[in-house]
């Protein structure tokens, strides 16, 4: 489906856990493309979680003097500093 990317899944999970248990807070867990989409729920709904848990390594970004560059969710997936 036309624009039915990780972004827009976040978006219609959080609003799926919503509908069924308004007010309530939720933990988040998944691997592969799910690790993406949970991350973006944390990111973009932090208050609505109790938690969340990814199960994919991602190897950690470095500059050119191998210096830690932390990752960080943004509208555009995961980027860097």
């Amino acid at each position: 489906m036309a624009g039915f990317d990780p972004k827009y899944a976040a978006a219609i999970f959080a609003e799926l856990m919503d509908r069924e248990f308004p007010k309530q807070k939720f933990v988040v867990q998944g691997g592969d493309w799910g690790a993406l989409i949970t991350s973006l729920i944390a990111g973009h709904y932090p208050e609505r979680l109790l938690g969340f848990h990814v199960n994919m390594f991602t190897p950690p970004r470095v500059d050119e003097d191998f210096r830690l560059i932390p990752w960080q969710v943004s509208d555009s997936f995961l980027t860097a500093d």
